[in-house]
């Protein structure tokens, strides 16, 4: 197990341009759900909001 630094050290990531083309497809194709509306009773003044702030 590494032990614990206080060092910070750069990261870089690598993709291909074929990755991040396939990526950005896929994500433009993703079918998301509708966010759902959560009743709460009265007096609640956020009665009716959004489940995902």
């Amino acid at each position: 197990m590494p032990s614990l630094t206080s060092e910070i050290h750069a990261f870089e990531a690598h993709a291909s341009d074929a990755d991040l083309d396939d990526l950005r497809a896929r994500l433009a194709a993703a079918r998301l759900p509708e966010a759902e509306t959560v009743y709460r009773p009265a007096p609640d003044p956020r009665r009716w909001d959004q489940a995902c702030r």
